[in-house]
């Protein structure tokens, strides 16, 4: 069920009151526009203004050297995804935001992603930029933990590389900021309605309003969505509120406060397909179970098949093979049918789909039993649900000629909710009775996280100018800037698995961790009859209420170490920049030097009493004293007054600008950085070390047809140490080792050797690449932007400690043939077969040695068009665009020797991917105050929703006689369109 949200009425009262104050006394008169170059005040060099955009061009950044630069003046390679862009792009968030972002993809697209899993379910910030991951957004260059919506963001922008002037962040790839919308001084609102062809509505204002003339002014901007996609069933609801206040008392003073509420529920369906396990059982004619596990002197077992091995069909007398009716028979566990009824028994399971040996998740097959490839059957269960506080102050104050100073402090308190248990795989129920063959989804012990935050951020700036320029031309023109910041973040991590607590016959005892423990919940749905997914679990995760069925009761518990934790992080950075012009300021250099300090107060959840549901994980430092009785929250847990780690880091910045013709530009930037530890872990549960990286950029501009046409030309190479992950052979690995703790009566291992560890392992990277901005107006009417890139990454040094780890544990555990037919009490898997994927995924990290990381296409391009209709008449204002993006074929795969290595020499490839989107607009002025404008959006115009391909497998061991199966495909957004109604006024 969706969650109904408090505080749309505030926000139709705010909005109508400011709308209904525009003729009051103390409000401005149109016309006095700061955009129009009216600007009653001059900025401070630590603001960029919207007056600093022209269409889909950005002419200043900040992300240069922190103060204000002219984007011909930058060294580094920066993309400014402008809030014109924004709009003709109907974009909302920065995952929309990566698609047209120059060498950036979105969180499904890359390497890392698990099964070509979303990301964003767990951090909706995560994208990629230059190969490299990036999972944090600056908001107006705070590191509040926030997110980008497009309700109240200028501009974005994207700096490419390390940047050694961007505070605490240090990812060799690049780094993106947001900037927020603020006060002007001149009156103007407008309204939007956003209609889509998959459902939903999206509703946004921006209402500035001046309250004393060239003094006081103030800026409102809501908005109210329910918004669903193509992929279903999935949505994001949206209710936020963002206030900002200017004031200006002094000439040579402003101060700018502001406070956004945003509440965000987004449920995505996982963007994977899962394995189907219908297709083999229509193949085998349908087979109707009446019993099965019959024990050897049954009489309807004459022929003595053991009992984990038999069935009898309906219309049958005897018992047959069970793998003749492909399916197989598991072990006991608890089984919780659409929450209605539990049964703790055996249980059978269908075969998987299997071509050439390879259990393959082909969407294709959907089409036997009738299920649209756009579903999934996990449901709205990828829950990324987050509410958060930001309250924002800022005082920029002329201190003297030349010299400024900028005071800026941020706060956020929020909390997030994350999910991703629910699994997609669709199964069919072959047991005769009323649910015989339904469809299903089930998964083993739902998890979900919750993270709270407190953040805190303070930051004082300096900047002054000189000039030297009247003594020689040659001592130049100079900006030095300097900055210290400081942030003080806590964090909560506590996470919570529904594990069986009790049953009819109270006989539930000893560790509540044990394996035995973890029930399957079944989700039944009829495609025939419109049902696709499991049931929404939204308000279970939220509410976390005991279930109780026929006697059962399962509990939310918190079992995991590695998900519970206390942390606090305080961040000292010190900032220093350089820009100076000389020979008439042809030369523009830029010389940044950030050092950096983090103290970290970590409480770890450590194992308590396990057979206490409120004491299986417990903070490493206990509660605090005022605690309420029976309450387990980490929360509530002790943080340590001294620090349990330190580190610093110190990160330098060189760029030079050569203008050698009014119309040529060659640059220059060498920049390196030294990121603070994250909180990510190996497989054994040993957080990782700093990420580290170096860059040098080459590049060349020109402006062109009388400074029409813009084009830039970029060459790249970066060195780093990062971390990096490989979640497909943790999970092989981990279920391997809970597979043999389950057996453990066979196996003699009782503990979990990876159960504190995560997917991350450390690794080095050279990425080359080369980058081409092209934008501009060429003629009347015509804005473009063209932007393509080459990317290659090559992966070095990439997860040693998992393959030391294999190598060890195949030779002395995982090769006994004995444990092959093993599995754990959910069946989800035998022991054997997940012996052969995580061979498969070792294999595959082997070959990525000094080898480009896939699926990764190695050439982007995408163009925007767009075409306004000049001169009198109908049309007139009208304008019509096209995107074109294009992808080159990725490798997907590697043949596989008889040894089972991977022969880099013979790669498959993927398929070209190109989409085509279109836009246009029709505006009207209404009377002399209100101007109406209708948009329309449509995406992937000729509907190829066809899956590609994203991993291939080698069939057969001779390298001269062998073909490629398709493995695994990833999902496609058909064509969809989008219908925005916007009044300004």
């Amino acid at each position: 069920m969706k969650k109904t949200k408090s505080g749309v009425r505030k926000i139709f009262a705010v909005v109508g009151g400011l709308i209904v104050g525009a003729n009051s006394p103390l409000s401005g008169q149109a016309g006095e526009s700061s955009l129009d170059g009216d600007e009653v005040f001059e900025l401070s060099p630590f603001e960029v203004g919207a007056q600093e955009e022209q269409g889909y061009r950005a002419t200043s950044s900040l992300v240069g050297g922190r103060t204000k630069m002219s984007m011909d003046d930058i060294a580094n390679s920066v993309d400014v995804i402008t809030k014109d862009l924004m709009e003709d792009m109907a974009v909302t968030d920065i995952q929309d935001i990566a698609v047209i972002a120059n060498n950036v993809e979105p969180a499904t697209v890359g390497f890392a992603n698990t099964s070509g899993e979303s990301r964003e379910v767990w951090n909706y910030n995560w994208i990629t930029i230059r190969g490299f991951r990036v999972g944090t957004a600056t908001r107006n260059f705070m590191n509040l933990e926030t997110s980008v919506d497009a309700y109240n963001t200028q501009s974005v922008d994207f700096s490419k590389g390390p940047n050694a002037v961007l505070f605490g962040l240090g990812d060799p790839g690049g780094t993106y900021n947001y900037s927020t919308k603020t006060p002007f001084f001149e009156d103007d609102n407008s309204v939007s309605y956003k209609i889509g062809s998959e459902g939903g509505h999206r509703f946004s204002f921006d209402v500035n309003r001046v309250l004393v003339e060239d003094k006081l002014s103030v800026r409102v901007n809501g908005l109210k969505q329910d918004w669903e996609y193509y992929h279903k069933p999935g949505y994001t609801q949206t209710d936020a509120l963002h206030v900002s206040l200017r004031w200006k008392p002094l000439e040579n003073s402003t101060f700018t406060f502001s406070h956004e509420y945003n509440n965000v529920d987004r449920a995505y369906p996982k963007m994977y397909f899962g394995q189907d396990r219908v297709t083999p059982w229509l193949a085998a004619g349908g087979p109707e179970v009446v019993d099965f596990a019959l024990d050897v002197d049954d009489p309807r077992n004459p022929d003595g098949i053991a009992k984990g091995s038999n069935v009898l069909l309906a219309g049958n007398d005897k018992a047959t093979p069970v793998g003749d009716a492909a399916m197989s028979i598991k072990g006991v566990t608890y089984m919780v049918h659409d929450l209605e009824d539990v049964v703790h028994d055996r249980f059978l399971q269908i075969d998987p789909y299997v071509v050439n040996g390879l259990q393959v998740a082909d969407p294709h097959t959907y089409a036997n039993f009738g299920y649209p490839m756009n579903y999934s059957a996990s449901g709205p269960n990828g829950l990324s649900d987050t509410r958060y506080n930001v309250t924002e102050l800022n005082f920029q104050q002329k201190l003297a000629e030349n010299l400024y100073l900028d005071l800026s402090y941020g706060k956020n308190d929020q909390q997030k909710l994350s999910a991703n248990g629910i699994n997609s795989d669709i199964w069919v129920y072959p047991e005769a009775g009323e649910r015989f063959g339904e469809l299903y989804t089930v998964t083993s012990r739902p998890m979900q996280m919750r993270r709270y935050w407190d953040i805190e951020d303070i930051r004082m700036s300096l900047s002054y100018d000189f000039d030297f320029g009247d003594r020689s031309n040659y001592l130049g023109s100079h900006r030095i800037a300097v900055m210290a910041e400081k942030n003080d973040k806590t964090e909560i991590w506590e996470q919570g698995r529904l594990v069986t607590t009790r049953d009819p016959n109270n006989e539930i005892s000893g560790s509540l961790r044990a394996s035995k423990l973890r029930p399957s919940f079944y989700s039944f749905f009829n495609p025939a009859e419109g049902e696709y997914t499991a049931m929404d679990w939204r308000q279970t995760y939220w509410d976390q209420d005991r279930i109780e069925i026929d006697g059962y009761a399962f509990d939310w518990l918190q079992t995991d170490l590695w998900a519970n934790m206390a942390l606090r992080q305080k961040l000292d950075t010190k900032l220093y920049v350089l820009q100076s012009r000389f020979w008439n300021d042809r030369i523009v250099t830029s010389i940044g030097y950030r050092k950096e300090a983090r103290d970290e107060f970590r409480s770890a959840g450590t194992y308590g009493d396990q057979t206490d549901p409120t004491a299986i994980i417990v903070p490493e430092y206990g509660y605090v004293d005022n605690k309420p009785a029976g309450e387990s929250s980490f929360r509530y847990a002790k943080i340590p007054g001294e620090p349990t780690d330190y580190v610093s880091g110190i990160s330098r910045n060189h760029g030079l600008v050569f203008h050698a013709t009014d119309w040529v530009s060659l640059t220059y930037n060498r920049s390196n950085s030294i990121g603070l530890p994250s909180d990510s872990k190996d497989i054994f549960g040993n957080f990782l070390g700093s990420s580290q990286g170096i860059t040098d950029d080459y590049g060349v501009r020109f402006k062109l047809l009388e400074e029409k046409v813009f084009l830039s030309l970029n060459a790249y190479e970066t060195h780093s140490d990062e971390s990096m992950q490989f979640g497909d052979f943790r999970t092989d690995a981990w279920t391997l080792e809970e597979i043999l703790v389950a057996n453990s009566d066979v196996t003699g291992v009782t503990s979990n050797m990876l159960e504190n560890g995560n997917g991350h392992t450390n690794a080095s990277k050279v990425a080359e690449g080369i980058e081409l901005m092209i934008n501009g107006n060429f003629a009347n009417g015509w804005s473009f932007r063209i932007s393509g890139s080459q990317n290659e990454t090559l992966i070095n040094e990439a997860g040693m400690d998992m393959i030391a780890f294999w190598d060890e544990r195949y030779a002395n555990v995982y090769s006994n043939p004995a444990y092959q037919g093993l599995y754990i009490n959910d069946g989800s898997s035998t022991f054997g077969a997940r012996v052969d994927d995580a061979a498969y995924e070792i294999a595959k990290i082997r070959a990525l040695q000094d080898n480009q990381q896939f699926p990764s296409s190695k050439y982007a391009l995408t163009s925007i068009v767009k075409y306004k209709v000049q001169g009198d008449g109908f049309l007139e204002g009208s304008s019509f665009g096209t995107v074109i993006d294009w992808k080159s074929a990725p490798i997907v795969g590697y043949y596989q020797d008889a040894s089972g290595n991977f022969d880099i020499t013979r790669p498959a490839k993927g398929e070209e991917r190109t989409n085509v989107d279109f836009f246009a607009a029709y505006g009207r002025s209404l009377t002399d105050k209100v101007d109406w404008r209708l948009q329309l959006n449509v995406r992937n115009v000729f509907d190829d929703n066809d899956p590609y391909v994203i991993e291939k497998r080698s069939v057969g061991t001779d390298p001269d006689n062998f073909t490629w199966q398709n493995y695994k495909w990833r999902p496609v957004n058909g064509l969809t369109w989008e219908l925005t109604n916007s009044f300004s006024f």
